[in-house]
């Protein structure tokens, strides 16, 4: 599973905010998170109007604070992130690997 959350990042000693797509495992725990935080995109309007309130939806949960989150759980790069997302929607749509 998998939503985007805002993520709190310190970089040169200033608090950076941005939304990030945030993976969790069965039992709910994050395992991972982008490294780069996600831009709205959308391959029609539809689509980006989708996107941007998908996102808007990041701004109702508690921020995430980057250096709370477990080595183990660093970010994943876009490859993995992409890998993971499709996994998870194989999992949801129950279809073969």
């Amino acid at each position: 599973m998998w939503n985007y959350r805002v993520v709190k990042t310190a970089h040169s000693d200033i608090d950076c905010f941005g939304v990030h797509e945030v993976y969790y495992n069965e039992a709910g725990e994050i395992f991972a998170y982008t490294e780069r935080a996600i831009e709205p995109y959308g391959e029609s309007l539809e689509e980006l109007r989708l996107s941007m309130g998908l996102i808007a939806l990041a701004l109702q949960h508690p921020v995430l604070d980057a250096a709370l989150i477990p080595e183990a759980e660093m970010p994943l790069d876009l490859p993995e992130a992409l890998d993971a997302l499709t996994a998870t929607a194989r999992q949801s749509r129950q279809e073969p690997e």
